[in-house]
């Protein structure tokens, strides 16, 4: 038996979850940085020519990996993301990675270029498949910031509020543009999977 697709149907790479957090877990996470942001680190990318390339990305991270004091935290993520999986993406998945907290600020620009978040095949076995960004502050409170899609000849603005999450594939090409004003606050991460096959 074949089965035909309706034709020209109008496919969006991303998702949208509204409110994915409540105020206490925003408010959670918010108190955890505070109290330990003596973690916080520029995030790196490295090249053969530069051992940090700041050219590429400037922005501050800080890894959730205390699993003992975020499982709750993962649970309502990770089950989030398995319910729009299920209806969305199809892929096979079955493991996170460490989530993480960034911060882009207007002191310095703070952005991320193009960029896609796998390979789509690991020597490993299994890729990033899924990634997702939570914004954890609003939108009011910086300028610049947006983050894009780049699936198009013109980028796509993924239009966030507080709380809200984008999920899309991990191939997908996308950016941060630069703060201009204030601080972006996110959560991302990367649900993994066996390889593309």
């Amino acid at each position: 038996m074949i089965w035909f697709e309706p034709p020209n149907q109008i496919i969006n790479w991303e998702y949208k979850i509204e409110n994915v957090l409540s105020k206490n877990e925003l408010q959670f996470i918010e108190d955890y940085v505070t109290a330990n942001d003596y973690k916080i680190t520029s995030a790196e990318i490295r090249s053969e020519s530069d051992p940090v390339d700041m050219s590429y990305r400037r922005s501050d991270i800080l890894f959730l990996d205390e699993i003992e004091v975020f499982t709750p935290l993962y649970n309502t993520i990770f089950e989030k993301v398995m319910a729009v999986n299920t209806v969305h993406f199809k892929y096979s998945i079955n493991y996170a990675e460490v989530f993480q907290y960034s911060l882009y600020k207007e002191e310095n620009a703070g952005y991320y270029d193009i960029h896609t978040d796998t390979q789509l095949r690991n020597t490993s076995g299994s890729t990033r498949k899924i990634s997702f960004s939570i914004l954890l502050n609003d939108p009011s409170e910086f300028e610049g910031g947006k983050l894009l899609f780049h699936s198009t000849k013109d980028p796509i603005e993924a239009e966030m509020n507080k709380g809200d999450m984008i999920l899309f594939p991990s191939f997908l090409p996308h950016s941060v543009t630069p703060v201009t004003k204030g601080i972006r606050k996110s959560l991302v991460g990367w649900i993994c999977g066996p390889n593309f096959v």
